[in-house]
């Protein structure tokens, strides 16, 4: 009955294909300007009568809706090139990484030491504190040295904790706790940079098909997290208790380490082609 109670409300996001509307940008990026129009038409009214001619070329940057690139949209767009193909294999493994880490953490927090329902309110006011830090760096800082920043601090975090508890003759260390916390706060930023950097380097055509294949690379990291505690159980000592957070670190350290190779997204126009999103530059346009 628990499970029926949670999913019903969900039922009502089939009423969403009513009432929101398709992205203009996606139709004409597709080739649909007909459904594009009708969907701008609605804009338009409720705009107080601008034209749709006016809201079709904000759509698309500015550009000639009849010169706007149509591309097809396919799954294996995304690996027609090497730059897109090394882009999506690096996002799907930081959007592993993110949930490995995250609930990793976050369905554990019983076994940090200490008192769980502290632990639980400490981590809750960590994630909130990273949601309003990205909130405030976000636009000053870009996305890929706020991200990377991130998951450097979760990987500290989470490997100085690691030490502590290795050295440390009793499980509730708050030193340990605050390490662990601290590591939270880093990988809570990262996911809420991640969402906006990974939807504007792809292409338009293909940005949803992107984002939903790095959702299936999430979605086995958060199912394999918990089993990590389960495997260090069997280890006698303290390393049984610390090589879960040497873990956590190491897979955020790599997430940190591989963002370095993806393009700042700061300042610049959406790709809506795949020759915009290859050639990309490395470095944020100086506005």
């Amino acid at each position: 009955m628990l499970t029926i109670a949670l999913l019903g409300p969900t039922l009502f996001f089939v009423l969403y294909m009513c009432i929101i509307p398709e992205s203009p940008r996606w139709l004409l990026s597709v080739g649909r300007q007909a459904e594009a129009a009708r969907v701008l038409q609605k804009f338009a009214r409720s705009k107080k009568g601008r034209e749709v001619a006016t809201l079709m070329e904000n759509a698309v940057g500015g550009d000639n809706p009849d010169r706007v690139s149509v591309e097809p949209v396919r799954v294996w767009t995304l690996f027609s090139h090497w730059t897109l193909c090394t882009r999506i294999l690096i996002c799907a493994y930081n959007r592993f990484a993110l949930s490995f880490v995250y609930y990793g953490i976050s369905l554990n927090v019983g076994r940090l030491g200490g008192d769980l329902y502290v632990n639980y309110t400490l981590g809750c006011a960590v994630e909130t504190v990273a949601y309003v830090l990205v909130l405030l760096c976000l636009f000053h800082w870009g996305r890929r040295k706020l991200y990377a920043g991130s998951m450097a601090l979760g990987s500290l975090g989470f490997s100085l904790a690691s030490l502590s508890m290795l050295i440390s003759s009793s499980d509730d260390s708050m030193a340990s706790v605050g390490l662990v916390m601290a590591g939270k706060l880093g990988v809570s930023a990262g996911y809420a940079v991640y969402f906006v950097h990974v939807s504007e380097m792809f292409p338009t055509s293909v940005r949803s098909t992107a984002v939903g294949l790095t959702s299936i690379a999430g979605t086995t990291g958060a199912a394999v997290s918990p089993y990590i505690y389960q495997l260090c159980d069997s280890m006698a000592g303290r390393m049984g208790v610390a090589l879960p957070m040497l873990v956590y670190g190491a897979a955020a350290l790599g997430a940190m380490v591989l963002t370095l190779w993806l393009p700042e997204t700061r300042g610049r126009k959406m790709p809506d082609s795949v020759q915009e999103a290859v050639t990309m530059e490395l470095t944020s346009r100086v506005a």
